[in-house]
């Protein structure tokens, strides 16, 4: 388990995958497979660390309030558009989209639970197109609306 002095943050593609694998478990699927990959994703001993233009493109990501262009992306990598998306996909298990829109309800989720911010207010700061948008995408990720969150 994680004691109190043992904790690490969890990559947003990580929590992505964990937040399937629980949905899945949810549903009554089987799980088994996924939750193999998943205690792969969290172990500590990686084959390599990604080359340092790929963390340059992930740091830009988490900087972004909205998701930057592909051919952006590229740019500040130095590199080719396919390969960065094959190499941030390698690097990290998801595309370069899913990483950010995990980032995006990170962020939402953060400012639900730590602020008394209205909904549309939350939405606009983390760069969703409307209120709704928002709700979809925590109700997709975690079963419950806005409120029950609040709520809790």
């Amino acid at each position: 388990g994680f004691a109190a002095g043992n904790r690490r943050e969890l990559s947003p593609a990580v929590f992505a995958q964990a937040r399937r694998v629980l949905q899945r478990f949810l549903r009554g699927e089987n799980t088994d497979n996924d939750v193999v990959d998943l205690i792969a994703a969290l172990s500590p001993s990686r084959p390599s660390s990604p080359p340092p233009w790929l963390e340059r493109v992930r740091q830009s990501l988490h900087d972004s309030m909205v998701r930057p262009p592909l051919r952006s992306l590229a740019r500040i990598a130095g590199v080719h558009q396919v390969h960065l998306a094959r190499s941030f996909r390698a690097a990290h298990g998801c595309t370069i989209g899913e990483y950010f829109s995990t980032i995006r309800l990170s962020r939402a989720l953060a400012l639900l639970r730590n602020s008394r911010r209205a909904l549309a207010d939350v939405a606009a700061v983390c760069g969703y197109s409307d209120q709704s948008h928002l709700s979809r995408d925590i109700r997709r990720a975690t079963g419950a609306t806005p409120l029950q969150l609040r709520q809790r």
